[in-house]
């Protein structure tokens, strides 16, 4: 039963981790499209 919450925990853990790594990848992707333009 503990192991069972501990992978649930876990699962949550990389859902959000998961959420965190996408907004990141947004938010890098519009700082270089940024930079670009300036460059340009």
């Amino acid at each position: 039963m503990e192991f069972g919450v501990w992978s649930l925990e876990f699962g949550v853990w990389s859902l959000e981790f998961g959420v965190w790594s996408l907004e990141f990848g947004v938010w890098s992707f519009d700082l270089i499209t940024h930079f670009s333009l300036f460059t340009l």
